[in-house]
């Protein structure tokens, strides 16, 4: 039976705030022992005290995100100028990609998110893929990201009719098909992301957010239209 938690007194809670953030101090293991507190609330307790220099650690961790991003931007336009003298006849598309880049940055967020939470709860241990709660998420994740693109799909192309786009039921299904590939391919790719570096972040002893959601948004943005540029190019 699991022990239950005791009450941490006020003294003892800012004497652990106090720790550095470097810093492993034998009191952590102490207040483990004696007052059954998760390890993980003791690494958040001292992840973000006051001697933590929280947002000075994040903009550091983003740093090397926004260069990384700043790299394969250029990549992204280059993927989107191929498909530009097409754009006049692809208008649910033009409508569907700014949105779909805003899904499928929430949906890498939330992944990292997830997944950093399940490392700090011990519900992945072992091999991460063949965790149930690793399956479960990518379950997950890419049902919403079904649902979510087939009603955007639907939605450009009503807009796109609404304006007088005239288009056929192939038309359509292309449409759809690029949003559906688009999506899922991308999921996968941050989740891929998400779980190995979340791991290797996790084992150095950091917060796997301050890296990974940056990261997911980042590569989503410019991945987004590379893979959706791809698809209008072999299906147009």
């Amino acid at each position: 039976m699991k022990a239950k938690a005791k009450h941490i007194s006020l003294e003892l809670r800012k004497r652990i705030v106090k720790i550095p953030r470097k810093e492993h101090h034998k009191i952590l293991h102490h207040i483990h022992k004696k007052h059954f507190v998760s390890k993980e609330t003791l690494f958040y307790m001292k992840e973000y005290g006051p001697r933590s220099h929280l947002i000075h650690e994040i903009v550091k961790d983003s740093i090397p995100v926004l260069f990384l991003s700043v790299i394969l931007a250029p990549f992204a336009g280059l993927a989107l100028r191929s498909i530009f003298d097409k754009l006049s006849f692809l208008i649910p598309l033009v409508i569907m990609v700014p949105a779909l880049n805003g899904i499928i940055g929430e949906l890498g967020s939330t992944i990292a998110s997830k997944f950093t939470t399940g490392l700090f709860l011990g519900k992945i241990k072992g091999t991460p893929w063949k965790s149930n709660f690793v399956k479960i998420l990518l379950h997950a994740k890419i049902k919403v990201a079904i649902a979510s693109v087939l009603y955007l799909s639907l939605l450009a192309l009503f807009l796109s009719a609404v304006k007088g786009f005239q288009f056929d039921l192939m038309f359509a299904l292309k449409i759809i098909f690029i949003g559906l590939v688009s999506s899922i391919t991308i999921v996968g790719i941050l989740f891929v992301i998400s779980v190995i570096g979340g791991i290797i972040i996790f084992k150095r002893g950091e917060d796997p957010n301050n890296f990974l959601i940056p990261m997911s948004t980042s590569i989503a943005d410019v991945v987004t239209l590379i893979v959706v540029s791809a698809l209008a190019l072999l299906l147009f």
